[in-house]
């Protein structure tokens, strides 16, 4: 009993000392952005005592050890004999991602111990010697993960709030009392008087309210992300020697921490592309008549059921002539084609696509803007570029809320009912009002309000040697855009939207393009939930018309 309650114990202090060192962190940030109050000061002193009693108490002697040295640097900043200049913030946040690696090795392995003697020789330096205020030194990133450190479980706790459960609990008592309600009538026989009717929609209502807190439980704001973005910009930015102002906007938006974790990655690609590809040198902006530092703004907002982050550089922004010339040259397009402006901007989220002329530590090395095009596909999102060549540059970001429940447009192909998200929608046609011609080299085609897209059979993708349960010309479409690009594509019918609860899919349907999650309708009938982005590759789409 007492073995389980200490492992409880430090289970408890590692969650804990997670959101001090997010804490940690945003101070540190705070102090490197000009904040010298007392009170910061000792809010970071503070969160470090916390951290160094705590630890003790639980029984990790060796990073409450670590932690005594921090807070021995922190007393002589508290008492004016260390400066908070720039090259010593650098050290204090590489402080917080020595400490940020410990606390995950202990997560996975409470005997684990990190090597802590390199930061902790720079630690004491600062003490031991007055050191220059200098700006955007390059400084050496954190020392990675050990190799041999094993992976923390995938199990995570949230904080939830008691006001939340409270609801959730009565409403779900409610709903025992009209099931009970309405068990009674099945047993009298009277499940078709205005009583039962009420009760079952007072349950349809109790419903929707359980699934939206439901929902909501796993709502987190995105404020630990954009804090993590602005430390990335920072880096970036010493390593490459810009002055740069990150600025955020949202932070209290709040989205589902499953599509919060997945989209850290792709956001971080764009901000460092941002800093390296996006914002000039000092010398270049001034030469363009442009301030010396750069500003990125990242913002946050929530339009109905989806999130929207856009990151916006005052850079550079994107030459269509340039992208052009270099697929050219890399044989991503022929010499011979036609791309509008649009069409130039979505090759750089082609495979191996890089204008940098130099390779780098942040970029150049073969990994590119596709890896953020795979991963907003993989959350059911969408990317939009916005630019303005020698202004600057806009990457916008559509994801869901929340990655188990979409609203879906059901359609029919064949004998089947399949779901797309209206998210991946741009609008439904019929064919019969529009002319399809055949291009040489590109298919069939048709004239969308001045705009010439593709035209692809959905049943041929999904059914391929299957016979095709119209001639096409009166058929229903829909209309969705691929890497800012409009595709259409034919299917058999249209049943309408739904609200959609995802489905995990078996093995042998696992890995299947196109279709990635599985669906109960409102019929009761078994759906698939399609990304028709799956079915689309830099060629087309492998079945036309």
């Amino acid at each position: 009993m007492m073995d389980d309650f200490e492992t409880e114990m430090k289970r408890t202090f590692l969650e804990e000392a997670q959101s001090l060192l997010d804490e940690t962190e945003a101070a540190f940030m705070a102090l490197d952005g000009g904040d010298k109050s007392i009170e910061l000061i000792n809010k970071i002193f503070r969160l470090a005592h916390n951290l160094k009693s705590s630890a003790k108490t639980v029984g990790f002697d060796s990073l409450s050890d670590f932690a005594h040295v921090f807070e021995d640097v922190l007393t002589k900043i508290k008492k004016g004999a260390i400066q908070t200049d720039p090259e010593v913030c650098t050290v204090l946040l590489r402080t917080g991602d020595h400490f940020k690696i410990f606390v995950g090795g202990l997560k996975a392995d409470s005997a684990f111990v990190h090597d802590t003697s390199g930061i902790i020789q720079e630690l004491k330096g600062l003490g031991n010697k007055p050191v220059a205020a200098t700006s955007a030194p390059a400084v050496a990133a954190a020392e990675p993960v050990p190799a041999a450190m094993p992976k923390a479980p995938e199990e995570e706790n949230l904080k939830v709030s008691r006001k939340k459960l409270d609801a959730l609990l009565n409403l779900i008592g409610e709903l025992v009392v009209n099931q009970s309600i309405m068990a009674d009538h099945r047993t009298l026989g009277t499940l078709q008087n205005e009583h039962s009717a009420q009760t079952l929609r007072y349950m349809e209502k109790l419903v929707h309210e359980i699934q939206d807190i439901s929902m909501s439980l796993r709502m987190v704001p995105i404020s630990p992300l954009f804090q993590k973005m602005k430390r990335i910009a920072r880096d970036a930015s010493q390593e490459l020697g810009k002055t740069i102002q990150f600025v955020t906007v949202g932070e209290h938006v709040e989205m589902d921490k499953i599509v919060l974790d997945k989209v850290s990655d792709p956001l971080t690609h764009l901000v460092r592309n941002a800093v390296d590809h996006g914002l000039e040198t000092a010398e270049e902006r001034q030469s363009a008549g442009k301030p010396a530092g750069g500003v990125i703004t990242l913002k946050a907002q929530q339009q109905e059921d989806r999130i929207l982050i856009s990151l916006t550089d005052n850079g550079r922004g994107l030459n269509p002539a340039k992208l052009i010339a270099k697929a050219v040259e890399k044989g991503l397009i022929s010499a011979e084609e036609k791309l509008s402006d649009q069409d130039a901007y979505s090759l750089i989220f082609r495979p191996g696509f890089s204008t940098k002329e130099q390779v780098t530590e942040l970029s150049g090395r073969g990994v590119g803007m596709d890896v953020v095009q795979r991963a907003v596909d993989d959350l059911k999102g969408t990317i939009e570029i916005q630019t303005v060549l020698g202004q600057g540059s806009t990457f916008v970001i559509s994801l869901p809320l929340s990655l188990s429940i979409l609203t879906g447009m059901v359609i029919g192909v064949a004998d089947r009912k399949y779901i797309i998200p209206v998210t991946h929608l741009v609008e439904t046609i019929e064919f019969r009002k529009y002319r399809i011609e055949t291009t040489t080299g590109k298919g069939r085609m048709i004239n969308l309000r001045g705009e010439v897209i593709p035209v692809y059979s959905l049943s041929a993708i999904l059914n391929p040697g299957a016979i095709e349960a119209n001639d096409g010309m009166h058929a229903p479409g829909v209309v969705t855009t691929h890497k800012g690009k409009k595709l259409s594509f034919r299917i058999d019918k249209i049943y309408g939207q739904q609200q959609i609860v995802l489905k995990k899919l078996g093995p042998e349907m696992q890995g299947i393009p196109g279709i990635v999650a599985g669906a109960i309708l409102s019929s009761g009938e078994p759906g698939l939930v399609l990304n028709l982005n799956e079915f689309v590759t830099d060629k087309g789409v492998g079945h036309a018309v």
